[in-house]
């Protein structure tokens, strides 16, 4: 299955979660969260009943611009 949350150091706060086929809507969202919140949100794969987890993609609104005025969002 496909997570969003927030990611603070190691941990992740869980948002919301996907099927494996629905990795674009997961994605959208994580891109929707991070325009709208502080912080970073990361996408990740994960089984139920499992800790671990393995992230797929890094989203987070960084300044930019002339005298970094501007956002933008950024996937690393």
């Amino acid at each position: 299955m496909v997570g969003v949350g927030f990611k603070k150091g190691r941990k992740i706060k869980f948002e919301a979660g996907f099927s494996n086929d629905s990795f674009e809507t997961a994605v959208a969202f994580g891109e929707s969260l991070a325009r709208h919140r502080k912080g970073e949100v990361a996408v990740f794969l994960y089984n139920k009943g499992e800790s671990k987890v393995k992230i797929l993609k890094r989203i987070k609104m960084v300044r930019a611009g002339f005298l970094w005025l501007g956002r933008r969002l950024v996937t690393v």
